[in-house]
């Protein structure tokens, strides 16, 4: 587990919040540049725009489930839910930033201890 550990707080942590800044700035970038109605529109009128948003809900689904079953507090497993939906990966990459910091609370890590 310690090296687990010094893994995450070496590697994943500095990696998953590059990739959170770096998110974030491309959401205000395109906010700013972009025009969601008429881009989005565009993006869903193609066969793979389709493709890639369906891909991409499904994803969110298989992430949404991933928050359920490790957040034990139901009301608060709801609102990153909610965040998933109205933020996107911008709020899994929040979830995982976040929640790395106790990697033995998670359920899919097996405690070697006992």
């Amino acid at each position: 587990m310690q090296l687990a550990t010094e893994v995450i707080s070496r590697f994943l942590k500095p990696f998953l919040l590059l990739l959170t800044i770096l998110f974030a700035g491309a959401i205000i970038w395109a906010s700013v540049n972009g025009k969601l109605s008429d881009e989005f529109s565009y993006i869903l009128s193609l066969p793979w725009g389709l493709v890639a948003i369906a891909d991409l809900y499904i994803g969110f689904l298989l992430f949404c489930l991933f928050i359920w079953v490790t957040i034990p507090c139901k009301k608060k497993a709801c609102l990153w839910i909610l965040a998933l939906f109205c933020l996107g990966n911008l709020a899994s990459l929040l979830y995982l930033l976040f929640g790395l910091h106790q990697p033995t609370s998670n359920p899919f890590i097996e405690d070697q201890s006992q």
